[in-house]
């Protein structure tokens, strides 16, 4: 009996994960964010909606490449301070 990592679970469903970029998008370079500065997460959504590029039209597509402007992980990012500022 060893241990084992438990299996990872997306918080998206699997509808928002099989989204695929069409044929020529690419995912667009986002401002990073782990939460060190002075901007809030409010400031930091407001940004991303901006360097959507081709994305910005589908919410599928918005909502899986969301946690690629982080520099930490979602829930460690709420967990240590920045949900104060939501």
């Amino acid at each position: 009996m060893g241990l084992h990592k438990p299996n990872f679970v997306s918080a998206l469903s699997d509808y928002v994960l099989a989204e695929e970029l069409p044929k020529g998008w690419k995912i667009p370079k986002f401002t990073k964010f782990g939460g060190e500065t002075n901007e809030s997460t409010f400031e930091h959504i407001a940004r991303y909606l901006t360097e959507d590029g081709d994305i910005v039209n589908n919410v599928n597509l918005r909502l899986k490449y969301f946690s690629s402007s982080l520099t930490k992980n979602p829930h460690t990012l709420y967990s240590h301070g920045v949900k104060k500022t939501l």
